[in-house]
């Protein structure tokens, strides 16, 4: 701020002087208000054209969007974050599309996406302002082939995805309240045989339970 010589507080003066004589006295003893000073700052044209022209277009450019994923906590610096599935946009957006991603296991994950201007600048997962988001798994619907009785054994085959539980269980009659486990076996991704072997005759009902 340059005050330009001597300078008064008109404010202070009022408690002893009238608003008119505070206003009109300093200014004929040479006193002057204070006032900001005002800068102009040379301009390099050279270097703004610099910029406008191969630098300003990459960083509006949307070049690539990115899925991740996570099976921890959901936050920037949880390290299980891994890339998923990218698009490339074309033009600067808005972007419209799907990305394709297929867990293993079932259970939660939290999911994000980044994404990439032209000069490589990205807004990640956390920082944007949906933020991550949480989505659930859940197990294959599983297929039950060729159940069998041979004697008093019953067993049948089920398809199962990894990570999953899969229990046979059965009631002797169909309005029983509760089923009955009898065998449980975890998913390996194939086909599994599950088995009761003390099937009685003449009948039994059976489910399969999958967790």
């Amino acid at each position: 701020m340059d005050a330009g010589g001597p300078a008064f507080d008109r404010p202070a003066l009022r408690g002893h002087l009238s608003v008119w004589t505070a206003g009109r006295l300093p200014a004929q003893w040479g006193f002057t208000p204070p006032k900001l000073t005002r800068r102009a700052f040379a301009q390099d044209s050279q270097a703004v054209g610099s910029w406008l022209r191969p630098q300003y277009p990459a960083i509006r450019a949307l070049a690539r969007v990115g899925l991740s994923r996570t099976s921890g906590d959901g936050p920037a610096s949880d390290p299980g974050w891994q890339e998923m599935d990218d698009q490339a946009p074309s033009g600067n957006g808005p972007f419209s599309g799907f990305f394709l991603d297929t867990p293993v296991l079932p259970g939660g994950y939290w999911c994000g996406l980044k994404v990439f201007d032209g000069a490589g600048n990205d807004i990640d997962r956390t920082s944007a302002a949906t933020g991550a988001f949480h989505v659930t798994v859940l197990p294959a619907q599983a297929r039950i082939n060729n159940p069998r009785l041979v004697g008093h054994q019953f067993s049948v085959s089920v398809t199962t995805s990894v990570g999953a539980t899969y229990t046979l269980e059965y009631k002797n009659a169909w309005a029983d309240s509760a089923w009955t486990p009898v065998q449980t076996l975890p998913g390996t991704g194939a086909t599994i045989t599950l088995t009761d072997g003390t099937a009685p005759n003449p009948a039994r009902f059976y489910r399969v339970q999958v967790q």
